[in-house]
């Protein structure tokens, strides 16, 4: 067999929600499968993506599916909470250690290839948009109550919370496979999704458009928290876009060259941006 025939990297990438997806690939769906499904090519090889919804079980088992199917790394991407201070809408947050919420304490998942985040970190630089590596917290539901996540950064360190990428490092943990999470951050300690627009997303059945804009026409000043909402989510999707081609080279490269990937591992201070440009 030469070169030619031989077959090309996959990376399976697993988002929750179709604007995710959406910033990585805006081509058609696959209906194939018990996920909304696209595949297809960057500069490095194939991606495959499933489109799991939210949850850490949904989200694992995507994660397993493209095991099955041969994926050589793990990509788990999308729109996280800021849970710490630093936090700010629009910046990426890449994994230095994923934490799952377990029958209510913090567990880790170790990572097959921990130099895979200082590779990301080092393909970033120069990138126009705030960055750094966190400790992510992945919760079965969205943790929404400002006070639960100024404890849970108190009790864990994490900088943002999901609730998906634990679930795909725990399938990559099992594959020994590389696995990264990256997260822009749509929501913050600093401009956290306000109580009233909270409740009123919960009492308009549960996104009911109807229900929404009677909630609104009660309460007009809602409309300014959707509008700064809708801006923060849209500026976490902008990040993700332009952070697509440095996070596909980083886990292709674990792919193909995990010898550059574990002496950034063991580097005593690996290089890292302090003050990208905002």
């Amino acid at each position: 067999m030469n070169s030619t025939d031989q077959p090309r990297p996959f990376l399976g990438l697993i988002t929750a929600l179709e604007s995710e997806t959406k910033a990585f690939d805006r081509g058609k769906p696959i209906a194939q499968g018990h996920f909304q499904r696209r595949e297809f090519d960057c500069a490095q090889g194939r991606v495959v993506c499933l489109q799991c919804g939210p949850g850490p079980e949904r989200s694992l088992a995507a994660a397993r599916e493209l095991v099955a199917e041969g994926a050589g790394a793990l990509l788990c991407a999308g729109v996280a909470g800021g849970i710490d201070g630093r936090c700010e809408c629009g910046e990426l947050l890449i994994s230095e250690d994923v934490q799952l919420v377990h029958e209510g304490a913090p567990l880790a998942v170790p990572q097959e290839r921990p130099g895979l985040a200082e590779s990301a970190l080092r393909l970033l630089a120069g990138s126009r948009f705030r960055f750094r590596a966190g400790i992510l917290l992945t919760t079965a539901t969205p943790l929404l109550d400002l006070s639960e996540r100024e404890r849970w950064h108190t009790l864990t360190g994490a900088s943002a919370v999901d609730t998906e990428s634990a679930g795909v490092a725990l399938a990559a943990m099992e594959a020994r496979i590389p696995f990264l999470a990256a997260r822009a951050v749509c929501d913050s300690i600093k401009r956290p999704v306000s109580k009233a627009m909270l409740a009123a997303c919960d009492n308009g059945a549960a996104g009911s458009v109807r229900g929404l804009v009677r909630a609104i026409l009660r309460r007009p000043s809602l409309l300014g928290d959707f509008w700064r909402a809708g801006r923060d989510y849209s500026k976490a999707l902008d990040t993700l876009r332009n952070a697509r081609k440095a996070l596909f080279q980083a886990c292709f490269e674990a792919m193909t060259d995990p010898d550059r990937e574990r002496s950034e591992a063991d580097a005593p201070n690996a290089p890292g941006p302090e003050e990208p440009i905002q």
